[in-house]
């Protein structure tokens, strides 16, 4: 594979655009990852030519070697159009180290965080994303990191799965509880799941009277919930769901929750 030169202030790539159907294209195992049929299918599910982009190939002894796109190229199988004409970044007469190469060089892309996702997914307008954002911020709060902010886009994910209800019930909770304290991971992932399960037994008001009262605060609830994760081995947010219960069927009075873990 020749070094990409130069010329007339252009850059050029070694590689050159050619139609190909994926017919045309074979898959070497020993440079590729194991196919993934589900990723695929789902590919092929929200198939948009846009976002399409061309695979690698290689042009080697008369065969045409998939570098990398196997999942983009078994898509458009899936959907009937294995004579389909696409466009393909075509490499002439390179060796099999070198196609490997290639994979591991267009595979070496720094990951997105779940953070950023999440921001960019509200610029895009996508739905999940932007009512996530409008619950947050109907609770003067915004996602974003620091003060009287949520970072943890993957807790808000989750409690969103439950409902919105659930998600706005819960960022209140937690904000109106603890303050900034309150607006972690483990502790949204567990309110929302008391508040998605006790639903209409929950009081919400008492809920944070209880929680904001309690001797120790923050402090309280996480020593609870590592103790219960210590003794049950349970994951954290329900460890943290389990010490929400605990501490509001501790207060005198008030109607009293079913227990956690029964």
């Amino acid at each position: 594979m020749s070094t990409p030169k130069n010329s007339t202030n252009r850059v050029n790539r070694s590689g050159h655009l050619l139609w190909l159907t994926p017919a045309e294209i074979v898959v070497n195992a020993t440079g590729q990852r194991e196919l993934r049929e589900g990723w695929a299918a789902t590919i092929a599910a929200e198939f948009d030519a846009d976002r399409f982009l061309p695979p690698l190939v290689s042009n080697r002894d008369g065969k045409h070697y998939c570098i990398d796109g196997q999942h983009r190229l078994e898509a458009m199988r899936i959907l009937g159009w294995e004579d389909r004409p696409v466009q393909c970044w075509v490499y002439d007469e390179i060796t099999e180290a070198q196609e490997a190469d290639l994979f591991l060089w267009h595979n070496n892309r720094k990951t997105v965080s779940a953070f950023d996702k999440f921001r960019i997914g509200v610029t895009a307008g996508r739905t999940d994303e932007v009512d996530i954002d409008r619950i947050v911020r109907a609770a003067d709060m915004r996602v974003a990191i620091g003060a009287n902010s949520i970072g943890a886009v993957g807790a808000l994910r989750k409690v969103y799965a439950h409902g919105p209800g659930v998600l706005a019930r819960t960022v209140r909770i937690a904000r109106d509880s603890y303050g900034d304290d309150g607006l972690g991971g483990n502790v949204i992932e567990g309110l929302g799941l008391v508040c998605a399960r006790y639903n209409g037994l929950l009081n919400d008001d008492y809920a944070v009277s209880r929680l904001t009262t309690v001797r120790g605060g923050i402090g309280a609830l996480n020593s609870k919930a590592y103790s219960n994760r210590k003794m049950l081995g349970k994951s954290l947010p329900q460890c943290y769901a389990a010490a929400v219960v605990d501490i509001i069927n501790a207060g005198k009075g008030g109607k009293k929750l079913p227990g956690w873990w029964l």
